[in-house]
């Protein structure tokens, strides 16, 4: 049988779980881990997760660098809190470790038609794949 290990990184310290396939996914949450370190293997899963409040139009947005060529975007995930008009809203980005090298992924907390405006907060994650 298959176990997938899961670091859930809650003030970057985690929780280990090993399998025979080495595979594991690492959760990210804003704000606690931004500014971060991760080390992946090839094949590993990252989960960035944010929390958003759609009804002020604000969004994570994933900055365009050169340094995401090891990792890719593989699925985007949200998930609403509550059914209340300014509810928070959960937003998950998975991403895989696809060759061995470095990465940083950037996002900025902005609305979307409004880059030229400085953003509300910002987390960079840099990546090390093995």
């Amino acid at each position: 049988m298959k176990y997938l290990l899961i670091i859930l990184l809650s003030g970057c310290a985690g929780t280990k779980v090993r399998d025979s396939t080495q595979t594991k996914t690492v959760i990210v949450k804003h704000p606690a881990c931004c500014d971060s370190l991760i080390e992946l293997n090839k094949n590993d899963t990252l989960i960035l997760q944010f929390t958003e409040r759609p009804g002020r139009a604000f969004s994570w947005l994933l900055t365009p660098n050169d340094k995401t060529e090891n990792i890719v975007m593989i699925n985007e995930n949200r998930l609403m809190k509550s059914d209340n008009d300014d509810a928070e809203e959960l937003v998950e980005y998975y991403f895989e470790a696809k060759t061995s090298g470095s990465s940083e992924l950037k996002y900025k907390f902005q609305r979307p038609w409004e880059k030229s405006k400085p953003a509300a907060d910002s987390c960079t994650v840099k990546v090390i794949i093995r």
